[in-house]
C-alpha cells in the first residue's frame, strides 16, 4: 500500500469513528431527554426548537 492509499484509509477509518460517535452520542441525547422530560409538551417543544437549523439548512442548501 502507497503511502498516499495508507493516508486515504486512516482519513477515512477516523472519519468513521467520529460518524459512531455522533450517532451513540445522539442516542444519549434522546434517551436523557425521555428520562427527564418524558412524552410531554415541553419535551416536544425543545425537540422542535432544536430541529429548527437542520430545518433551514435543508431549505437553503439542499445539496450540500
Amino acid at each position: 500500500m502507497s503511502n498516499r492509499a495508507g493516508k486515504v484509509a486512516k482519513a477515512t477509518f477516523i472519519i468513521l469513528i467520529l460518524s459512531m460517535l455522533a450517532k451513540l452520542l445522539g442516542f444519549v441525547r434522546e434517551a436523557v431527554i425521555a428520562k427527564e422530560y418524558g412524552a410531554t409538551s415541553v419535551a416536544d417543544a425543545f425537540l422542535v426548537i432544536f430541529n429548527i437549523p437542520y430545518i433551514i439548512n435543508g431549505m437553503l442548501m439542499p445539496h450540500l
